[in-house]
Formats: structure tokens, sequence, C-alpha cells
């Protein structure tokens, strides 16, 4: 194993979409994490609840400009029909919750301004993170998906300029839950 690596793969629990049945969703959410600066990438991923546990179901995870990524993302948020929508308000981001929000029409729309350092939200969140959440193990090598979780599962602790927008959006979606639904 890795020194330093958060979410080892080995560590995080796995569910098969095949077998899962969405019905049994009593909620669904989705946290935007827009590519603002540098290498970023723009990450949503979609998570369900099914009793006390949260399933990624789907993970949008691509390094076009807002051009693409603005109708592709609003198309994802809407075929999964998600109650809930996170997006973290700052800069360009402003524009894209406006654009949300003029937009969706089952889906409520969240802005929420960060203030906590990233790198401090991804180690207070990781540990809840690899506890609460299932993650497929049926998804395409060369997906978006595949994407997300091999730079989840690659990212380490105290480590500068590596793909951390997996880590940073399902810190932030851990966040977003704990107050939503009041769990710790």
């Amino acid at each position: 194993e890795v020194h330093g690596l958060l979410f080892p793969p080995d560590k995080l629990q796995r569910f098969s979409l095949s077998e899962f049945n969405k019905e049994n969703a009593i909620s669904r959410l989705g946290i935007v994490d827009l590519a603002d600066e540098g290498t970023d990438l723009f990450a949503l991923p979609i998570l369900y609840k099914c009793g006390t546990k949260w399933y990624l179901v789907d993970a949008y995870y691509s390094d076009d400009g807002l051009e693409v990524t603005r109708p592709e993302s609003l198309a994802i948020i809407e075929k999964h029909k998600l109650d809930y929508v996170k997006v973290e308000t700052n800069s360009q981001v402003k524009d894209y919750y406006r654009f949300l929000k003029a937009n969706l029409t089952n889906t409520s729309a969240r802005g929420v301004f960060s203030v906590k350092e990233k790198e401090t939200r991804i180690l207070m969140q990781a540990a809840w993170i690899i506890e609460n959440v299932y993650f497929r193990n049926d998804y395409e090598p060369n997906s978006q998906y595949a994407l997300f979780i091999g730079h989840l599962t690659s990212y380490l602790k105290m480590v500068k300029n590596q793909k951390d927008d997996p880590a940073d959006s399902m810190a932030a979606a851990a966040q977003f839950i704990k107050k939503l639904f009041g769990v710790t």
C-alpha cells in the first residue's frame, strides 16, 4: 500500500449498479466542483441514499470548458432526477449557479461559499466517506467514472499539484449530507 493514500481502493465499499435498485433511493444529490483554474477538472459526483448508506451511482468528470460542461452536467442532473445539487459559489461559479437555477425545475440548487481549506476538508471527511459511501465495481475502464475513481484512490495526503477534484467533491458531498440530513 502506498504511504499517505487517503482512499485506498481496497478500503472502499463496493456495489454493482446492475444489482442496484434505484427505486429504493430516498434521496438523490449531486455536488458540482467546477474546473476554475489550472489543471482542475469539472467534477459532479451523483449520490443516491438508500437506508443509511450512500451510493456513488455516477460521476461526471471532464476537462472540457464550460461551453461543454454546462449543458452536459445539466443533462446528468435531469437524467438522475436529483433532489438537490450543491454548487460552491465563488468567482465564475456564480454564473454557473445562476444557469442551474434558471434551468432546473425539480431540483433544489444550493449555492454554498466554501471557507475551509480544501486539504483540511478532504482530511476531515475521508473516514466518513470510506464508512458511508459505496462505490461501483462495474464501471467501464475508460469511463468518466473510472477516471474519477482513479484520481480519488490515488489521492495522497499533504501533496500539492495532484488531481484532487474527486476527493474535494466527495468531501463537499459528505459535508452537505451531514448538514442536510443531520448525520455525523
